[in-house]
């Protein structure tokens, strides 16, 4: 009788779990949309320091605008705008992660939340890739570089990335792991049959 009980205590947790999990990201969203302003010096800021050893001359951040070539004849900078910005690029994930924390058994919670974790972290880095493409384009080819690249490569570039991180996310809170109980119990029977 007492086993039966401990699978159902486990239902429960799982099942607060899942729904907690749901409720901080759905929070998450609406925060981070909240904080967009604020997000976007932050993305200013990492820019300019991933910049800083690729780009000629050196780098600084003043609000949402990333700077490089100072101290060269042309100093360029890049503003992080809402459209352009990670924050339009993480809310979705966050909401998905949402939705699958509802949707999915209680048990794939802890897959949810690293599903989410790794989509998060490859479109950040993809739209910061985009952002270094970009300045490194227009301080080598000028506005028309920087306009073939950020337009439509780093477009491009950037919804692959996005598309590649709902997959990885949908994959990693998804996918049924392998089971061992089912051979280590099969291994267990025969010794027993062999046992004399």
């Amino acid at each position: 009788m007492s086993h039966a009980v401990v699978p159902a205590a486990r239902r429960v947790r799982h099942r607060g779990g899942h729904v907690l999990l749901a409720v901080l990201a759905t929070a998450a969203a609406v925060a981070t949309l909240a904080a967009a302003n604020a997000i976007h010096p932050l993305e200013a800021r990492g820019v300019a320091a991933a910049l800083a050893p690729l780009a000629d001359g050196g780098t600084a951040a003043s609000g949402s605008v990333a700077y490089f070539g100072l101290g060269t004849r042309t100093v360029h900078g890049i503003q992080i705008t809402p459209m352009c910005s990670s924050v339009v690029l993480v809310v979705p994930l966050l909401l998905l992660a949402a939705v699958l924390a509802l949707v999915t058994r209680g048990n794939r919670t802890p897959r949810v939340a690293i599903g989410l974790a790794a989509a998060v972290g490859l479109v950040v880095a993809c739209n910061t890739l985009r952002y270094l493409g970009s300045a490194l384009a227009l301080q080598g080819w000028g506005e028309q570089g920087f306009d073939v690249v950020h337009e439509y490569a780093g477009s491009l570039f950037v919804i692959a990335g996005f598309a590649a991180a709902f997959l990885l996310q949908l994959r990693l809170a998804l996918h049924q792991p392998v089971r061992r109980r089912g051979r280590r119990a099969v291994s267990r029977a025969r010794a027993v049959e062999v046992a004399p």
